[in-house]
């Protein structure tokens, strides 16, 4: 009983993350007109893989990580895409995200070891809805910011000595 408690307690903080991101975004963009821009900077030079995922919802994604600059390259597993374009994109990408409730966990497990191998950051999304992904992004605007805030990381080496 305790333990199906945590499960409800953890999901339910998560949906209140994706809730709050969509908020956030949803009312920043009535406030200014290049919020939703500023909301998706952070992609922008990066190459993202989404790997799942449903259709409709995938193609509305694209839309804003474009306009930041970003690139989006969508894969639905190897349904219709050939798996073997998954496996060359992933090397160049900087972060693959796909949605655990979309996605066969053998699949799931060959993307974690492919990532960590080639060195790509990935993250699992808790649902393919466009809000697990504005709650990714929203996550990495925050860990953006609070580098550019705590600026770069100390030099490894003696300035003065080398």
């Amino acid at each position: 009983m305790r333990s199906k408690l945590g499960e409800a307690h953890a999901l339910l903080k998560v949906v209140q993350a994706e809730c709050a991101a969509l908020e956030r975004a949803t009312l920043d963009a009535a406030d200014q007109p290049d919020a939703r821009r500023r909301a998706v900077e952070c992609v922008s030079g990066r190459r993202i893989v989404y790997v799942g995922g449903r259709p409709n919802s995938n193609a509305v994604l694209k839309s804003p990580v474009g306009a930041a600059g970003g690139e989006l390259i969508v894969h639905d597993g190897g349904i219709e895409d050939r798996k073997g374009l998954l496996a060359a994109a992933l090397p160049d990408a900087d972060v693959v995200l796909f949605p655990v409730d979309c996605i066969d966990h053998d699949s799931m497990n060959m993307l974690k070891r492919v990532c960590e191998r080639h060195g790509v950051a990935y993250s699992p999304l808790h649902t393919a809805s466009v809000a697990s992904f504005v709650e990714f992004v929203a996550r990495l605007t925050a860990s953006t910011q609070q580098r550019r805030v705590s600026g770069p990381p100390p030099s490894a080496f003696c300035l003065r000595h080398g």
